[in-house]
C-alpha cells in the first residue's frame, strides 16, 4: 500500500510541471488551456497557438500584435519590444517611426508635431496645455501654440523705441500695450516693471509671465497699476505677480487691478497670480466680472472687493489683508480656498440674487469668519470655519456639511500656528471623508475628489 501511494505522488508531480514550451498570452487564454497565468515564453520565441516558437520575419509587417517588431540582429525574429527606429512603425502601427524605451511612438521633440498639435508629450503629439510649453510663450485656449506674429514681448533688456517683436521686445508694458495694440498676447520675462502711469490695455489682451519668477509689476507715483473702463472687453493675467499700489489723498484708489464702471462689459480672468501689498484692493471690480484661480491675494486693504458684479475665485489663497473678501452685490462663486488670518472679514457677502455659491473653503483664523447679508438664502456647504472671533454673522446663509468652531487640535493642519502657516490637512482630522453629498471633482492643489470612501470637508483633499 505504501508502495502504491509513493507512486501516485509521484505520477501527480510529473502531471502538474509546466511544459517550458507551452504558453498562453491573458489569464482567459491561460485558464481555456489549464494553464498556470504568466506562462510567458523566454526571449526571442513568441507564443502562437499556446506553443512558445520563433517566428522569422524579413519586416515589421511579417509579425502579429503580440510581438510586432521584427529584430534583423536577432536572425530576423518577431519580438515584443524595439532596438532602434528601423524596426518602425510595429506590426498594425502608424505614423510611430521612433524606437523608445522598446516600444514604437510618434515624437520624440516637439520638432516632430504638427501645428494642430504641437508637443510632444509622452511619445505623443497632443495640444498644448501650458504657456511654457510653447515657444512663443502662449498657449491659446483651443491648445494650440501662439505664432510669434501674434504676440508682443517686453523684457527687462527691451528697448524704449522697438516695436516689440521677438527678437527686439521692448523695455515696458506702456509701449507694447500702444505699438503692439492688435496683437491679442503679451508676454512679459522675469524682472520688475514700473510704471508712471496705469496699464490700460485696449481690445481683448492677455498678459502673461515668464521666466524663474513672476514679472514684478508695480506703479510710481499713486494709482491703480492696471485700470479697465471699458478699452479692454476682457483681459487675462497669467503668472504675474501685482504688487505695492499706493493711494494717496484726493487720488485715485491705489490698487493692483481696478475695474471700475466700463462702458462695455469687461471680464477680468487672473490665474497664477500674486496679488499683494496695494494699499486699497487686490483686485477692485464694479460692474465687471471676475474669474480668478491658483492665486494667492495678501497684504492689501481689501484682498478682493467686487461691487455690482458677478465673481467666481477657486483654488486661491487669501491671507493677511484687511478683509479678505468683500463681495458686494452681485453672484458669487468661492471655492477650494484658504482665507486665512484677515484682520477684518475673511469673507463679507451682501447679495439681492440667487445661486451663490461658498463651498469647501477653510476659513481660519480671521476676524470674522464669514459674515451674510442675503435677500435670497443660502446653503453654503463643506466649508472649515474656525478660529475665527467670530465664526458666522449676518443672515440669510446656512452652512450645513460644514465644521464650524471645533478646536483646530481636531483639525489636525499641518501647520496652524507657526509661519508659513500651513492649513492642509494631516492624517487624523476631523475633516476627512464627512463632506455632504457634492459633485465637486477638485480641491485647493488641483487633486481628485474624493481620494477616500467621501469627500474631505474644507479647501484640501487628503492625498493618502
Amino acid at each position: 500500500m505504501r508502495i502504491l501511494v509513493v507512486t501516485f505522488v509521484l505520477l501527480a508531480s510529473c502531471a502538474t510541471k509546466p511544459n517550458p514550451n507551452r504558453c498562453c498570452i491573458d489569464e482567459a487564454d491561460c485558464a481555456s488551456e489549464g494553464l498556470p497565468t504568466g506562462m510567458v515564453c523566454d526571449d526571442g520565441l513568441v507564443c502562437r497557438g499556446n506553443q512558445c516558437i520563433a517566428q522569422l520575419c524579413a519586416s515589421s509587417a511579417e509579425c502579429d500584435a503580440t510581438a510586432p517588431y521584427c529584430i534583423a540582429e536577432l536572425d530576423g525574429r518577431c519580438q515584443e519590444a524595439c532596438t532602434s527606429d528601423t524596426q518602425c512603425p510595429g506590426f498594425g502601427q502608424s505614423d510611430q517611426p521612433f524606437c523608445v524605451d522598446g516600444a514604437c511612438v510618434a515624437c520624440r521633440t516637439n520638432d516632430e508635431c504638427t501645428a494642430s498639435d504641437p508637443i510632444c508629450r509622452s511619445g505623443t503629439c497632443s495640444t498644448c496645455i501650458d504657456n511654457a510649453e510653447c515657444a512663443s510663450g502662449v498657449c491659446k485656449a483651443d491648445g494650440v501654440c501662439a505664432d510669434t506674429t501674434e504676440v508682443a514681448y517686453v523684457s527687462t533688456t527691451g528697448s524704449t523705441v522697438s516695436e516689440c517683436t521677438v527678437t527686439s521686445p521692448c523695455s515696458t508694458l506702456v509701449r507694447a500695450f500702444a505699438v503692439a495694440a492688435s496683437r491679442r498676447f503679451v508676454v512679459v520675462d522675469s524682472g520688475t516693471y514700473s510704471s508712471s502711469v496705469a496699464l490700460v490695455p485696449t481690445g481683448p489682451k492677455s498678459v502673461i509671465g515668464r521666466g524663474a519668477t513672476r514679472p514684478a509689476l508695480r506703479r510710481a507715483p499713486n494709482g491703480p497699476i492696471f485700470e479697465l473702463k471699458g478699452e479692454s472687453t476682457e483681459l487675462s493675467l497669467d503668472y504675474l505677480d501685482i504688487g505695492e499700489a499706493v493711494t494717496a489723498p484726493s487720488q485715485i484708489a491705489g490698487s493692483g487691478v481696478r475695474c471700475s464702471n466700463p462702458t462695455t462689459p469687461v471680464t477680468i480672468r487672473g490665474r497664477n497670480l500674486v496679488v499683494h501689498d496695494n494699499a486699497y484692493g487686490g483686485i477692485e471690480t464694479r460692474k465687471c466680472a471676475l474669474v480668478l484661480e491658483t492665486s494667492e491675494i495678501y497684504g492689501n486693504g481689501f484682498g478682493i472687493v467686487t461691487t455690482d458684479s458677478n465673481a467666481s475665485v477657486d483654488r486661491s489663497n487669501v491671507h493677511d489683508n484687511g478683509k479678505g473678501l468683500g463681495l458686494d452685490n452681485g453672484t458669487f462663486s468661492v471655492t477650494n480656498s484658504f482665507i486665512t488670518h484677515n484682520t477684518s472679514h475673511g469673507i463679507d457677502l451682501y447679495s439681492i440674487n440667487a445661486d451663490n455659491h461658498v463651498d469647501f473653503n477653510t476659513i481660519v483664523d480671521n476676524n470674522n469668519g464669514i459674515v451674510c447679508s442675503l435677500s435670497v438664502a443660502a446653503s453654503f456647504t463643506n466649508n472649515i470655519v474656525a478660529r475665527n472671533a467670530i465664526q458666522l454673522g449676518g443672515s440669510g446663509c446656512s452652512l450645513p456639511g460644514s465644521v464650524i468652531d471645533v478646536g483646530v487640535a481636531t483639525l489636525h493642519f499641518k501647520s496652524p500656528d507657526v509661519a508659513p502657516f500651513d492649513y492642509h490637512l494631516t492624517a487624523g482630522s476631523l475633516a476627512i471623508d464627512i463632506a455632504a453629498l457634492s459633485t465637486m471633482d477638485h480641491d485647493f492643489d488641483g487633486e481628485a475628489r474624493p481620494q477616500g470612501a467621501g469627500r474631505d470637508v474644507g479647501a484640501d483633499e487628503l492625498k493618502p
